[in-house]
């Protein structure tokens, strides 16, 4: 390509360079756009992390939290076991305190125990009364015939 006079070609490295320059302007704008990508990347990439960070600490969280849950249960299951255990005992114990104050009340009561072991086991009536026992069994024995 031959140019006709200098003119010509200073124009034509004019357009040429015009050209590189606007691709330069593109490029330019270009690795601006990526390094603002790259920034923004990264940014995602450090929530990411924090993100998996934090979910690590939260399973870490409910499994200490599900081991302290079976120890409890298994504590409280322990007590409640011996508190049935020990109101199974405090009943029993309910029952022999009631007869030893059974006892005592006995003991100490204004008639002795012995004087209770010296009581007769039969009871003398006198023959006026036991002839009076006899004539109402008459009379009753009369009144159920005559009612049969």
């Amino acid at each position: 390509m031959a140019f006709e006079t200098e003119g010509d070609l200073v124009d034509e490295l004019k357009n040429r360079f015009a050209h590189l320059d606007l691709d330069f302007f593109r490029v330019k704008e270009l690795e601006d756009y990526l390094k603002l990508m790259e920034a923004e990347l990264e940014l995602v990439q450090d929530k990411i992390l924090a993100k998996s960070h934090e979910r690590i600490l939260l399973t870490e969280k409910i499994s200490t939290s599900e081991k302290s849950y079976g120890v409890l249960k298994s504590d409280f299951d322990s007590f409640s076991e011996n508190l049935e255990k020990l109101e199974a005992e405090v009943s029993g114990l309910s029952g022999q305190l009631l007869q030893l104050e059974i006892v005592h009340t006995i003991k100490t009561s204004p008639e002795a125990l012995d004087n209770l072991q010296d009581r007769p086991s039969t009871v003398k009536l006198s023959r006026s009364l036991k002839e009076k026992i006899r004539e109402r069994k008459k009379k009753a024995a009369a009144a159920s015939k005559d009612g049969v």
